[in-house]
C-alpha cells in the first residue's frame, strides 16, 4: 500500500526504481519545457518552479545521478528535493501495490500529472490524505485504482473502518490564482517590464514597496500594459502616491534596508515579509534589485474584490453533489495552496475566539453544511501549504488543517471528528 514515511538512506536505490518504472522523460521533458518557456525571465521561472516543485526536484535528482552514477545520499539533505523524493516514493509503492488495469491506469494518471501543475496538486493532495488516515491505522480503497471503479465520476477515497458505513472523501486542492482578477503567472510574465522601466531599482540602498491598484483587471494588449508602466514609473519618480488618469492608484511605502538586504525568494517567510512591507494580503508581487542591498517591491491588486471563496465553495458544493455518492457520510478536503499553516491557525484561532466575528471562510461553509440537498456532507476540512521537514532521516510536514463538521447529519459518526484530531 502507500507509504507514509521516506527514509533518506534508501531513496538512491528507490529513485533507481521509479526511473525503471514511470521513465525518466515523464518528468525531464516538461522540465525542458518550462526552462525553454522562462529562459529570459527568471520571475517567471521563479513561478513555474514553484508551480512544479516535483518535477524540478527529479529532474535535478536525474541531473545528480547522470554526474556521479548514483544519487548520493549526502545530496540528500536539508529539504531543498524533499516535494520529488516524496512524490517519487509514494506513487512508487501504490504502483507496485496494484495489479493489472489498475495499475497501468494509475501509471497513466501518474505520467499525465508530470505534464499539469494542477492534476500534479491534485494527486499531491491526495496522497496527503491518504497519508494522514493510514497514519492512524485506518483501512483505505482509492475507488479509480479498485475494483469497484464503473467508470462513472466518483470521490477519491474511501476510508472503509470509519463510521457507520465507511467515509467517502473527495480532495479538491485550490491554486491561489482561483477567481483572482490579477493572477501570478500575468504578474511574473510584466516582471522584465518592469525591470527596465524601473531601472532605479539596482541604485536603491534603501526598500521601496509600490502597491498598484488597477480598478479592475490589467490591460490585456501589450501596448496598453506598456503605457499603464510607463505611467506607473513616472509616479513612482514623483516620489509620492497618486492616481492616475485611468483611475489607477499607485502607493509608495518606504522600509527598512535591512528587511530590503534580507529578501530572498528561497525563503519561505518571503510572503509574510512582502505582505508587510506592502500592506497587502496574498497578491501577486514582485521583488527587484540587487541582492544585499536595497529592493523595490511591486504589488498588483485590483480595486475589485476577487472571487476566490465563491469560486471555491462553487467548487466544494458540486464535488459534494456530484461526486460523492450519497449513500454514506462524505467529506470534502481543499487544499488552500495560497495560505500556509500559520495563516490558517490564526484563522481558525480567530474563529474560536467568542468575541470575534465569524471569518468569511467560516459564513460560507455555514451556508454549505446547512443545504438541504447536501444532507450526507458531514464536514469540510481546509488544509494549508506545508513545508517538509527533514526530522532525523524521516520526512514530516508542518501543514495544519481548518475542520468543520456537521454533527446533525443523519450519517454523522463520533469517529469522523477523532480521525481528524
Amino acid at each position: 500500500m502507500l507509504a507514509t514515511e521516506l527514509y533518506l538512506d534508501r531513496f538512491p536505490l528507490l529513485f533507481e526504481e521509479f526511473c525503471a518504472v514511470v521513465g525518466p522523460e515523464s518528468w525531464l521533458r516538461p522540465h525542458r519545457n518550462l526552462l525553454s518557456h522562462t529562459k529570459r525571465n527568471q520571475w517567471l521561472r521563479a513561478h513555474h518552479h514553484e508551480q512544479n516543485q516535483v518535477v524540478f526536484d527529479l529532474a535535478e535528482c536525474s541531473a545528480i545521478r547522470e554526474k556521479y552514477g548514483v544519487l548520493p545520499t549526502e545530496t540528500l539533505r536539508g529539504a531543498r528535493l524533499h516535494a520529488g523524493m516524496t512524490f517519487a516514493a509514494q506513487t512508487l509503492s501504490l504502483h507496485n501495490s496494484l495489479e493489472g488495469k489498475n495499475r497501468t491506469a494509475f501509471l497513466g494518471r501518474l505520467r499525465g500529472a508530470f505534464k499539469n501543475s494542477r492534476d500534479m496538486s491534485g494527486l499531491r493532495l491526495e496522497l496527503s490524505v491518504a497519508t494522514h488516515f493510514l497514519r492512524r491505522g485506518c483501512s483505505l480503497i482509492w475507488p479509480e485504482f479498485s475494483d469497484q471503479n464503473s467508470g462513472k465520476p466518483s470521490f477519491d477515497l474511501l476510508v472503509e473502518d470509519l463510521g457507520t458505513d465507511g467515509l467517502e472523501i473527495e480532495c479538491k486542492s485550490v491554486s491561489n490564482d482561483k477567481g483572482r482578477r490579477i493572477d501570478g503567472e500575468t504578474v511574473a510574465e510584466l516582471a522584465l517590464l518592469v525591470k527596465q522601466q524601473m531601472s532605479f531599482a539596482n541604485d536603491l540602498t534603501q526598500g521601496l514597496a509600490v502597491v498598484v491598484t488597477v480598478l479592475d483587471r490589467l490591460p490585456r494588449h501589450a501596448t496598453e500594459l506598456k503605457a499603464l508602466l510607463k505611467a506607473i514609473t513616472r509616479q513612482v519618480m514623483t516620489g509620492e502616491s497618486g492616481v492616475l488618469d485611468d483611475g489607477t492608484r499607485v502607493d509608495l511605502r518606504d522600509f527598512d534596508g535591512s528587511v530590503a538586504a534580507q529578501l530572498d525568494e528561497r525563503d519561505p517567510a518571503l510572503r509574510q515579509v512582502l505582505e508587510a512591507v506592502t500592506q497587502t494580503t496574498n497578491v501577486p508581487t514582485l521583488v527587484i534589485g540587487k541582492r544585499g542591498r536595497g529592493a523595490l517591491v511591486v504589488a498588483f491588486q485590483s480595486a475589485r474584490r476577487d472571487t476566490f471563496l465563491n469560486e471555491v465553495f462553487d467548487t466544494v458544493a458540486d464535488a459534494a453533489k456530484r461526486q460523492l455518492s450519497g449513500r454514506r457520510a462524505g467529506l470534502v478536503v481543499v487544499g488552500l495552496e495560497a495560505i500556509d499553516a500559520a495563516a490558517l491557525k490564526s484563522l481558525a484561532q480567530h474563529d474560536h475566539a467568542a468575541s470575534n466575528d465569524p471569518s468569511a471562510l467560516r459564513l460560507y461553509v455555514s451556508r454549505l453544511l446547512n443545504r438541504s440537498d447536501l444532507s450526507h456532507l458531514v464536514g469540510a476540512s481546509f488544509g494549508s501549504k506545508g513545508n517538509l521537514i527533514d526530522g532525523n532521516q524521516v520526512l514530516t510536514t508542518d501543514g495544519s488543517s481548518y475542520n468543520f463538521f456537521k454533527k446533525e447529519s443523519p450519517l454523522w459518526h463520533p469517529a469522523i471528528e477523532s480521525a481528524f484530531s
